[in-house]
């Protein structure tokens, strides 16, 4: 573009007369403000409706203001006949051209003192070019409306506000799920992918195998054979019999002894406590086991043994138990309770009991084979070891945790969790929908990826059960760059550098009716959506990814804790599935032309 020469854009929204009863004042899907995508420019609408009033609040935002400037923010209303508002917006955008025998060497920004800035220096002629940029918004309006401009930002208001409050009981039925299949959505974490032949795979598709155990108070790694020998209980961690807190300790003129910090429960009450070191409690606790063992060990022979004694004797038991019942005299219930006594209720009278004393409810719960009730007469309790298992998908290892807990790769050694790998697909707007009318629905998707890109083919799962919506989807596929950790149109630091001369040859390949703006590896896209009966739009997206290896990365990778270099170098895909539930439609019949459209509540916000 020349320098000085202006582009003029105008958004024209269709009147609409005025009504008492309510009514939307414009077409959403028409005000997706076309600011340059590299200005990332905010509008925030808001449009609000019930059968008292109908108003538009919405806020027009620079964000960027080093790079990109307002010089004139104007709003005007126009004649009542009219009933129209109308913004001007007019920007002026300048950067500065270095060139050394032709060629470009030097692309310069506003700020000529900002140190991040990746100039060359040198004797270069330098070219300074202006951009004139402006636009026009108009909607139609009333006499309800305020105008205020401050700064960089432009915000339109009711004078007057006459309901109570703002309903938002719509958008909590918004929600984007993932899927492997048709018709079975689930959350993006109860997805897997299987690097070797880059197939999705849901959590119920897993085998788990046991990779080892752990002591969840000391962390300790304990092998297979020991946990066994020690009946999957730590040798050196001990629970409070009272309340399983973790005991401490303490060594103090009454000896060394177990101590509790939260119910204060110790070990002198069953006489565990020695003068020496504390490894002579361990031995204490070890002969006390071992006792208890020999118990359970006669206990459990003589249950065997009663297994298999004879049935005829077993019959024989209870015949005569039952024969012996049928001889009893048949009393009433009134005659049984007036026979007891009171000194019965004196001697159970609560009043006679210490609760401290007991051994708490869950604590019983969590040792069935605790066959005391009094904390006096039970000793601590050894700490239950926990198990870190292995995630398979046939023999390839999809989950492993990190033996290591200060291993770089975090808790994980191996995690090829779906996260890491499908795109993120996020709902930008809350559309207006009718039944049998078209809307716009904005959807923000971002690469995850390092190290390659992905091409993305959009289509409707018409096999989805719960569909009652039809998709207007673009038939080219789209491209997501891959991710360098850099915003590269941040407030700090703008980069001209190699990634974004293909970020400019993907947006002329783009379809602009599709593809809305590109920034790093993000992509905002539009998709039209027509609800077709009442009641929760619901339809589903069928997704064909596949990978473009980056022919810059290395070909000496480091190890990686998702182990993504099966998949780097080739081209493969894969199918997911995304499934939308947006709010209920509004209308029962498509909206005619000029006439009023009845809104309850609805919200946009473009970003």
């Amino acid at each position: 573009m020349k320098s000085g020469s202006p582009t003029s854009t105008t958004i024209q929204q269709p009147d609409v007369k005025f009504n008492k009863t309510s009514c939307l004042l414009f077409e959403p899907n028409v005000l997706f403000f076309p600011m340059p995508n590299k200005y990332k420019t905010i509008l925030t609408l808001h449009i609000f409706n019930n059968h008292l009033t109908e108003f538009v609040a919405f806020s027009i935002k620079n964000p960027n203001p080093q790079y990109f400037k307002f010089s004139k923010m104007s709003a005007v209303l126009l004649p009542k006949t009219s009933t129209c508002i109308e913004i001007t917006l007019e920007c002026f955008h300048s950067w500065t051209i270095g060139e050394s025998n032709g060629n470009v060497v030097e692309f310069h920004y506003k700020q000529s003192d900002d140190p991040q800035d990746f100039t060359k220096k040198g004797s270069l002629t330098r070219n300074t070019h202006i951009e004139k940029l402006e636009y026009k918004i108009s909607f139609p309006s009333n006499d309800n409306l305020s105008v205020k401009i401050l700064n960089d930002t432009i915000t339109i208001a009711p004078k007057k506000v006459h309901f109570d409050g703002i309903r938002d009981h719509e958008v909590k039925y918004i929600s984007l799920l993932y899927g492997c299949e048709e018709n079975c959505p689930v959350p993006v974490w109860d997805l897997f992918m299987e690097p070797t032949e880059f197939v999705l795979i849901s959590r119920n598709q897993l085998q788990e195998e046991i990779q080892s155990y752990y002591c969840p108070s000391c962390l300790m790694e304990v092998s297979g054979s020991e946990a066994m020998s020690n009946r999957m209980t730590c040798s050196y961690c001990y629970e409070c019999p009272q309340c399983n807190s973790n005991l401490t300790i303490v060594s103090s003129e009454n000896g060394t002894y177990f101590d509790c910090p939260f119910c204060h429960w110790n070990s002198l009450s069953i006489g565990l406590n020695t003068e020496g070191k504390y490894s002579q409690l361990f031995d204490q606790l070890k002969d006390h086991d071992f006792i208890h063992q020999n118990k359970f060990y006669i206990l459990s022979k003589a249950f065997a043994e009663l297994c298999h004694s004879s049935q005829f004797e077993l019959s024989k038991t209870s015949n005569s138990v039952m024969a012996s019942n049928k001889n009893l005299p048949i009393i009433s219930i009134d005659e049984f309770l007036n026979e007891r006594h009171d000194e019965e209720y004196d001697r159970l009278s609560p009043t006679s009991f210490n609760y401290t004393s007991f051994i708490s409810f869950p604590n019983r719960l969590l040792h069935p084979s605790c066959n005391e009730i009094h904390s006096e007469h039970v000793w601590p309790f050894r700490k239950t070891l926990c198990t870190k298992k292995i995630k398979k998908y046939g023999n390839t290892v999809i989950v492993k945790r990190s033996a290591d807990s200060n291993s770089s790769f975090g808790h994980f050694e191996i995690n090829h969790s779906a996260m890491f790998y499908l795109p993120k697909v996020s709902i930008v707007n809350a559309p207006v929908m009718f039944l049998n009318h078209e809307s716009d629905l904005y959807l923000n998707i971002t690469n995850p990826h390092e190290n390659f890109k992905l091409s993305l083919t959009f289509s409707q799962n018409l096999n989805y059960s719960k569909t009652n919506a039809k998709l207007i989807l673009s038939d080219r596929p789209i491209i997501l760059r891959e991710h360098f950790g850099l915003d590269l149109y941040s407030h700090d630091t703008m980069v001209f550098i190699q990634g974004n001369e293909e970020e400019y040859r993907l947006r002329s390949e783009d379809d602009t009716s599709f593809v809305l703006e590109r920034r790093g590896n993000q992509v905002k896209v539009r998709l039209g959506i027509i609800p077709q009966q009442a009641g929760p739009v619901q339809c589903s997206l069928c997704v064909k990814m596949s990978i473009i290896p980056n022919e810059m990365s290395s070909s000496t990778d480091s190890d990686s804790g998702f182990n993504d270099n099966a998949i780097r170098h080739s081209e493969k895909s894969t199918l997911f599935y995304i499934f939308l539930t947006l709010p209920s439609s509004s209308l029962e019949k498509a909206p005619v032309e000029d006439e009023p459209i009845p809104v309850d509540y609805s919200r946009m916000i473009f970003y």
